[in-house]
């Protein structure tokens, strides 16, 4: 183990007892562990790149329904685009109709335990509310066929 992944390590062992919120902690390879929370849907992951001490907390939070991709891609993209009003969460898929994943850096230098505490309730509540638009979003009229529509009469 190196400094960054020892110091990870330590301050996950920390994590899991003193917060109500966490069910479970597991390192799932070297630089990965996985986390969960009572109340969340999916899994957490944190990846750390050992050499500049960079971690990515992620977590995927389902697949849009073809009916309302559209939408849910363009708030994805708005959201990207006011990224640092929320923190500097991002929003993306892992492929072309594939899922929607939420990712989070930040630098293992100067991390308390608090802040990782605090990290990962907000991102969790914040996927949490994502899950929710993804799951329950629905088609609005302009997602509809306009294929009968007369365009003529909105002419300007």
């Amino acid at each position: 183990m190196t400094k960054h992944s020892e110091q990870l390590q330590y301050l996950l062992d920390e994590l899991g007892p003193s917060t109500d919120a966490v069910i479970f902690i597991e390192q799932a390879a070297p630089n990965l562990w996985l986390i969960v929370l009572e109340d969340a849907e999916s899994a957490m992951a944190l990846r750390l790149d050992e050499e500049s001490g960079l971690v990515t907390l992620a977590c995927e939070l389902g697949r849009p329904q073809p009916d309302t991709q559209h939408r849910i891609y363009e708030a994805l993209l708005t959201y990207n685009g006011l990224a640092e009003l929320h923190g500097g969460i991002r929003m993306g898929i892992r492929e072309p109709g594939g899922a929607v994943v939420q990712e989070f850096d930040f630098h293992i230098q100067t991390l308390l335990l608090n802040s990782l505490r605090q990290i990962i309730l907000d991102f969790s509540r914040k996927a949490q509310a994502w899950e929710e638009i993804i799951e329950s979003a629905e088609p609005s009229i302009w997602d509809t066929d306009t294929q009968g529509l007369n365009w003529d009469g909105l002419r300007v």
